[in-house]
This record gives structure tokens, sequence and C-alpha cells, in this order.
């Protein structure tokens, strides 16, 4: 352990003696397995809305557990105020990702009177904001007044702000907060390692065995079909999928019609079973090292981070400000190509990228994120193993975290899309699939509408 690495455990350690209890505010739980029989809705939601949640929330969670710290996860209700007791807490802190945007901002002003009646610190941990391409301009006078409010409120309780990147810090100086803010980054990045490098070896294009993130990438043609020409090469879902076919008795009928329209290679990838779900980190960082995938593309940013924290380079597809600013941060390689041309491949984007910078960058920003907890009093412990590929998941059953070591074995706890709803329906997808395909085959106005003859 260097110098700089002890002096923060040390910090740390006085300030985790000093906390109490800490209100995390989160919409999920990392700790939690899902139960059998649930619907769509539930499911969803206890997600987050989207699996690669469970990154930034697992890092949180461990970050508090390595520090020893009791804790309890509340998750914000949007239609109405926040009813807790805050006195029975030391800290706040809030797991707030992409709450800047005008999607939420109605409910950041609600959310905000709520944490108005707190006599604690409050902190926000990787906030950012997030305004789709071309929308920049008259972004922050769209939302101005409702995350004025917000802003103002986390800043008078005492606690302080991290924001995820440049986009974000841009917008805080236009709104009037400049130098009341730190970039951190995203602290999913921080949670397994003290130092990460990215090895890319030389491959033949035979050798790729890429993973695919991203519902953007799933729709493009071109894309699509040179990743079904990989060998092993698996999609990654985290929400729509899960959609369209694990609750698929619960969709309404435009819904099923717009399955119907997706284009076949799409659905291909479900009737072969190249499609996966993760509900835990643990088994999707297993699936990854177990399977032994090379290269991650697409444009859900927590689906590249996992396979960087496995060790696996990766590429992300850029898709709004919240995608750039964290790819720009950490010096991920990233990719404007969109959409495909007949000719482009994977493997022309994995000789492309470049993980130099990342490399160079990873230490910098980890200190970074550590003087930043550590100048907050924020009752945080980071990892300080120095093995580049160490892992202490949070114990599943909703205990604490222990010390470095291997994933659980992958075999009992995967869960790929078939066997998911198997568990959760009594239907099985490829069936639907090769239904649709036969529909499809019947009706040709669906792959009319989908712009795919």
């Amino acid at each position: 352990m260097d110098i700089i690495t002890a002096n923060h455990t040390a910090a740390n350690q006085i300030a985790a003696r000093q906390a109490g209890r800490v209100l995390f505010i989160s919409d999920i739980d990392a700790r939690l397995n899902l139960p059998q029989g649930r619907s769509y809705q539930h499911t969803n939601r206890q997600m987050g809305r989207n699996t690669g949640n469970l990154l930034f929330t697992h890092a949180i969670q461990s970050y508090l557990a390595r520090a020893g710290i009791e804790y309890d996860i509340v998750s914000p209700p949007r239609e109405r105020a926040l009813d807790i007791d805050f006195g029975r807490y030391s800290h706040c802190i809030i797991n707030v990702a992409n709450w800047l945007s005008v999607e939420l901002k109605d409910y950041l002003v609600r959310f905000a009177m709520s944490l108005s009646e707190a006599s604690i610190p409050i902190y926000c941990v990787g906030l950012g904001a997030q305004a789709e391409r071309g929308d920049e301009p008259t972004f922050v006078e769209r939302i101005r007044r409702e995350a004025s409010v917000f802003i103002d409120t986390v800043l008078k309780s005492g606690g302080a702000i991290g924001l995820r990147g440049q986009f974000t810090a841009d917008c805080f100086d236009v709104l009037g907060y400049s130098g009341e803010y730190t970039v951190t980054g995203c602290p999913s990045m921080f949670q397994f390692h003290s130092s990460l490098q990215i090895e890319k070896p030389a491959l033949e294009p035979s050798e790729l065995k890429p993973l695919l993130n991203g519902m953007k990438q799933l729709r493009d043609t071109e894309l699509v079909r040179d990743f079904r020409g990989y060998y092993g090469a698996t999609y990654v879902c985290q929400d729509t999928l899960m959609r369209f076919l694990a609750f698929y008795s619960e969709l309404e009928r435009k819904n099923r019609l717009d399955l119907l329209a997706w284009p076949e290679d799409v659905l291909e990838i479900i009737r072969n079973r190249q499609a996966r779900i993760f509900f835990t980190l643990s088994e999707w960082i297993s699936f990854i090292r177990r399977e032994q995938f090379n290269y991650s593309f697409g444009g859900r940013i927590h689906g590249n981070i996992a396979a960087i924290l496995s060790g696996v380079p990766a590429t992300v597809s850029v898709i709004d400000s919240r995608t750039r600013e964290l790819a720009d941060f950490f010096q991920i390689p990233t990719s404007q190509r969109s959409p495909w041309q007949a000719g482009d491949t994977l493997f022309a984007e994995y000789e492309q990228a470049d993980f130099e910078p990342f490399n160079k960058r990873f230490t910098s920003a980890r200190q970074n994120f550590a003087d930043f907890i550590e100048r907050h009093g924020i009752p945080f412990e980071l990892p300080t193993n120095t093995n580049p590929i160490g892992y202490a998941f949070l114990n599943e059953a909703g205990g604490k975290g222990g010390g470095a070591s291997d994933p659980p074995e992958a075999d009992r706890l995967d869960s790929d899309l078939i066997e998911l709803v198997d568990r959760y329906r009594d239907f099985e997808p490829v069936t639907i699939i090769e239904c649709i395909l036969d529909r499809r085959a019947q009706f040709g106005i669906f792959s009319r509408l989908s712009g795919h003859a």
C-alpha cells in the first residue's frame, strides 16, 4: 500500500467512526435478489429501469460496507414528496446519475422540498446532466429554476456535489455555481481496483469475441449483421428486450406490433440465445470473465464499464451528453459511427481503440475521487488492493462486502435471457420469436414498418 492510499484509508476510517447511520437514497439496492413471479413493472422499477444502474449503486454500497457503515436505502417516489425521519441519520447520500434533465425537472423541485427538512449534510455522488444530442444550446435554460432549487438545497445542508463530467460542470457554471462542485466521474469505476490497466492484445478478426450493448445499436442493421458474424458474440440487454420478451403477456397491443416490426437479425439474436441480462453485478462480471470476451461496444456507458472492470477493452458509441462526458472524463475510447455502413466492422473499431489515455488517467481520477470524499468527510472506504483484477462483491443476501476475492462461481449465478424467462414466466421466448418470424413471413407490412424489407 502506498503512502497516499494509506493516508486516504486512515482519514476515511476516522470519518467512518464519526458517522452514524447513513441514509442512502437510491432507486435500487444492489444486494437485492429479485423474487420469482414478479411483473415487468415491479422488476423494471427495482432495477431503476436500467440494469446498468447496478454498477454505480453497487459501488456506493460497497464503499459504505468497506467502511463498516450501517445504512438504510430509500427509493424516492416520483409522484409525491419523500416522507422520512432525517433525525435518525448522520449523513444523506443520493445516487443521482442523470437527474438534471428536462424529463425529471418537476420531480427535482418536489424532491428538494423533502430534502430541505434535513438537518444533516447531503451528498450527491456522480450527478449528471442529460441532454439529447442537439438540445445542448437550450438545455440549461429549460431546467434553470428547478435545477437551482435542488442544488441550493444540497449546498445549504453543508454537503457536497460530485459531478460526472465536464458537460455537467459547464451547466453548473452557466447556472451560477462555479466552484461549488468537484468533477469526480462515476463512482462505479473505482469499486474493484486501486489500479486498473487495460491491455489490448493484437487479434485476428476471427479471434474477436465481442459484447454489444445499447438499443440504438440493436436497431442498426449493418452493425447487427457484423456483430452476428463473430463466434460467441453476445448482446447484453439492460432493459428493452426484458420488456418485450420476459414480460410479453403484459404488453399492450402497440408494443407487440413494435416487436413484430423489429429487424429479423435482431429477432435471430434471441432465437439463437445470443442475448443476456443480469440482475446482480457479480453474475455480470463473472460471465464476462468466464466466457473470455475480449471487446465491448455500444451506447450503454455502464455496460462498457462492466467490461472495463473485467479487464476488457471497450468503445463507447456516443449517444448523448451524459455518455460523452463520462467517456471523456475517463478517456474511454469513443465512436461517432452511426448509422453503420456496409463494410463497417467491430474489428475495425477494436483496432482503432486506444487505451493508453485511459491507463494514464485512471490513477489520477481515482485519487481525485478519494480526495473528494476525504475533503467532505463522506464515510466511504475505497478498495486498496493492488491486484489489477481484484473483486469484493457485496453479499447478495444483504450483508457487507469483504476483502478482494474472485467472483462467485458463474454457473451458480448465471442467468441468460432464456433462463430468466423460464423462471419468471411459463413460456419460452424462442417459441415467441419463431411465431413472430412466421407472422413476418405472412405479413410483409411489419418488415416495411421497420424499414427493412
